[in-house]
């Protein structure tokens, strides 16, 4: 079996992005996970949509509370790291166990590394 890369370094997003986004986080998930505002607006079926596409290594950037990971098929993707700025009342690592593939997600506060 091969060994799965190692996670990114985390890089500390700044103190008042990652309140922001610990304040919102709650207040988010109330508001678009399953809810009568998602469906009207179809982001449910958009989630479902573009992350059942996905394959191989998947990184997905401001992964948030996770809404998106159930959607991901287990068969399809092999490895799963999620980079979210939120770090206090609803850090990534919670929204990584939602995931139910083979292998465990990985996911990490802070904001991801600057593109070389």
């Amino acid at each position: 079996r091969k060994v799965p890369p190692p996670p990114p370094k985390a890089v500390a997003a700044s103190p008042t992005t990652a309140a922001i986004y610990d304040a919102e986080a709650s207040a988010y998930d109330a508001a678009y996970a399953d809810s009568l505002v998602s469906r009207a607006v179809g982001f449910d079926s958009l989630r479902r949509s573009v992350a059942t596409r996905a394959h191989g290594d998947v990184l997905e950037l401001g992964v948030g509370t996770g809404l998106n990971l159930p959607f991901y098929e287990p068969a399809s993707v092999r490895t799963l790291t999620g980079i979210d700025a939120s770090s206090g009342a609803s850090p990534p690592s919670l929204a990584c166990s939602s995931w139910r593939g083979e292998e465990p997600a990985i996911c990490r506060s802070g904001n991801p590394p600057p593109e070389p």
